[in-house]
């Protein structure tokens, strides 16, 4: 018994701080890395997660109940992450700005500090 609840119980942590926790914008290939993960587990240990009742098996329980309904409400929808995810020009043209932006201020409040009543 001891090897079907190390597995029960790994497959929960999977679920709650491995594949589960990192589905934020990827739910639909994280959901099919845990099915796999499921599938995997031998049967006793399948029945063992299924019918615990302890904290981190709810929780992966119930992480797994919201990616399916999360994958079943939206069919097809393109992983965020690939439509978001940026390029090293926007990257670079990003740092450009901030670097610009904070120079303004900089200059702003050097200005501000040596003549505070000059400017209004």
């Amino acid at each position: 018994i001891g090897s079907i609840t190390v597995q029960a119980e790994a497959f929960a942590n999977y679920v709650n701080n491995d594949q589960g926790l990192g589905a934020n914008g990827a739910c639909e290939s994280a959901l099919t890395m845990i099915i796999s993960e499921y599938d995997s587990l031998t049967t006793d240990a399948q029945l063992y997660f299924q019918n615990s009742t302890g904290m981190a098996f709810e929780s992966a329980k119930t992480r797994i109940a919201y990616l399916e309904a999360w994958v079943a409400s939206n069919p097809g929808v393109q992983n965020i992450h690939e439509v978001l995810k940026p390029t090293g020009d926007m990257m670079i043209v990003s740092i450009i700005a901030l670097i610009g932006i904070s120079s303004i201020i900089g200059y702003y409040l050097t200005i501000r500090r040596r003549h505070p009543n000059s400017i209004n």
